[in-house]
């Protein structure tokens, strides 16, 4: 994978401060993993037959935004 070159900012941080960008890049990858997750749980739901109402309920937000997020993926 591509890693962008690390800014002047970063060169300059302490070792407390690398840490936190540390725990930043690791959060970051979890959510990004989650995010994987929370698709396939979405497009199994779907394939059950449950309604775009429903799962945007389970996700906390509406229906509507919840087609508009997933109901393009896989198509």
């Amino acid at each position: 994978m591509w890693t962008p070159p690390t800014p002047l900012a970063v060169a300059r941080l302490g070792a407390e401060q690398r840490a936190d960008l540390d725990r930043l890049g690791q959060v970051a990858a979890e959510v990004r993993r989650r995010q994987v997750d929370l698709a396939a749980a979405v497009a199994t739901a779907r394939s059950h037959g449950v309604s775009w109402a429903v799962i945007g309920h389970g996700v906390g937000t509406t229906g509507e935004a919840a087609r508009q997020r997933w109901g393009t993926e896989g198509a």
